[in-house]
């Protein structure tokens, strides 16, 4: 009997999907045609999240989403005081990332693995250390928690509306609703093979033109550089050199979601 595993760890693809991955391209990460093939990814995908696309643009990573959790990361923590919500092991990973680009920027609201946030304390801490960055995750697979992204992202802003607020959705992108205005999610991070089904090797930033505009620094990192990311997305281009058959995976996946 085959099993359909859909997070955590592999996913399995729809053969339309692997086969799409055999696409023998002529073109590189600068022509046209792959500007075509990225700004088609892209409306697909802030389709699933965002209720106004046209706010909103995506950046694809050569990489995992642990990787494109570390180019949101190293600029925010480089830009304020960050704080991460931990009650699992993913969110203790972006905290271990943010402490080791910046530990005087790096606060935490820790909790027992699977505990749910209490908004109030949550707000407290923000309030008492004067937080301008909050980084936590949607669905932790460590221990199976869902956290309530909405109440969360809703009662920061209404703390302060110029909090930002990134949440990592790997495993919840595609198959739990999620809207970024509705959240008041500035940034979301994910990757194309949980319950979208595609293939891995890449990662997915998807945040709002204000949010990426408003970037001062030019981050810790200069091939997972925030700033100058957006800069080459805004013209349908990757930093560098990119898998163009897994984008045409990613594509075929979204077609068929």
């Amino acid at each position: 009997m085959n099993q359909i595993l859909l997070s955590p760890g592999v996913v399995r693809s729809n053969p339309e999907v692997t086969k799409s991955l055999s696409f023998q391209h002529t073109y590189m990460h600068r022509d046209k045609e792959f500007k075509e093939l990225y700004k088609n990814i892209d409306i697909a995908l802030k389709n699933i999240v965002c209720t106004n696309p046209n706010n909103y643009l995506s950046m694809i990573v050569t990489g995992s989403g642990t990787t494109s959790m570390d180019e949101v990361i190293n600029t925010y923590v480089n830009e304020g005081k960050t704080l991460f919500i931990t009650n699992g092991l993913f969110g203790e990973r972006w905290e271990e990332i943010g402490k080791f680009y910046n530990t005087n920027n790096v606060y935490s609201y820790n909790l027992n693995w699977g505990e749910n946030i209490d908004i109030s304390s949550l707000l407290m801490k923000i309030l008492k250390h004067q937080i301008q960055h909050v980084i936590m995750v949607h669905c932790d697979t460590s221990v199976g928690i869902l956290n309530d992204i909405n109440e969360i992202g809703n009662e920061i802003k209404k703390l302060n509306e110029n909090i930002t607020f990134i949440v990592d959705a790997v495993s919840s992108f595609g198959v739990v609703d999620i809207n970024m205005e509705e959240d008041k999610i500035d940034i979301i991070v994910t990757n194309p093979n949980k319950a979208i089904a595609a293939h891995m090797g890449l990662g997915i930033i998807i945040g709002s033109h204000k949010c990426f505009k408003n970037v001062k620094e030019e981050g810790l990192s200069y091939s997972l550089n925030l700033k100058r990311h957006y800069k080459l997305s805004s013209k349908y281009e990757t930093c560098n050199s990119v898998s163009i058959s897994s984008m045409n995976a990613l594509l075929t996946s979204l077609n068929n979601y």
